[in-house]
């Protein structure tokens, strides 16, 4: 879903692992839309989530885009469509992309034509 929600863009896997970790974080999300206080970065469930990208990648949903850079992902033709997905999702991806959104304003996320890349800090400011 986050990576339909960038329109067919590759997306840095720095992004998308944030993206992913304030999906599965309610609190950590909450506390950034809002511009809470907090004291420690969160690394909770980075495990999983290479989990995720593994089971994406071999299931052909998601591939790594060539670059000499960075690790680069976009979804593929193959994946399902996310337009049955369960409201509390999509409310979640609204969210992540309206943090994302924030931080491109910040000069923190840039957004090309092609790609999308991020130096996202998951410490609330």
């Amino acid at each position: 879903m986050l990576l339909r929600a960038w329109g067919g863009r590759a997306v840095s896997r720095r992004v998308l692992n944030a993206g992913m970790i304030l999906m599965l974080n309610d609190k950590l999300r909450a506390a950034l839309l809002s511009k809470g206080k907090g004291s420690a970065r969160n690394r909770r469930d980075d495990s999983n989530i290479n989990q995720v990208f593994t089971e994406l990648s071999l299931d052909g949903f998601i591939e790594m885009v060539e670059s000499v850079h960075q690790q680069l992902w976009r979804v593929t033709a193959t994946a399902p469509e996310t337009d049955d997905a369960a409201p509390e999702d999509v409310k979640r991806v609204e969210e992540v992309m309206n943090f994302l959104k924030r931080e491109k304003e910040a000069g923190k996320v840039t957004i090309s034509e092609e790609t999308v890349d991020a130096e996202v800090d998951l410490i609330p400011a």
